[in-house]
């Protein structure tokens, strides 16, 4: 899980630290060979960037199902949707927000 906060827009840091992880046989594969990737606050870097990086590691025999951490999923997931297998949601710290955002995918559907 590559921290987007940190390394913004570095695409040589994050694509070696995904190669990294698809080297290793602990790492989490889904049935048809392809690498689980996350990357936390991933809306910093718009689709298109994101592409690109996985374009590249499938051209070095790694394919990635892509399922990016968002600091608030909703207002990303329709641009994110043709690149993700699934959408995770940093959360939030209070209970109240907690119950707001369990009624969020119903709401979006």
């Amino acid at each position: 899980m590559p921290d987007i906060s940190a390394l913004k827009a570095d695409a040589d840091a994050v694509s070696q630290i995904i190669a990294a992880a698809a080297a290793s046989d602990a790492a989490y594969r889904l049935d048809d060979g392809r690498l689980v990737v996350s990357a936390f606050n991933a809306g910093l870097n718009p689709p298109a960037w994101w592409q690109a990086i996985f374009d590249q590691l499938k051209s070095r025999g790694i394919k990635v199902a892509f399922v990016p951490t968002f600091l608030g999923w909703g207002g990303q997931a329709a641009s994110f949707a043709a690149i993700s297998h699934g959408f995770s949601d940093w959360g939030t710290a209070t209970a109240n927000s907690s119950d707001g955002m369990k009624r969020e995918p119903v709401s979006r559907s």
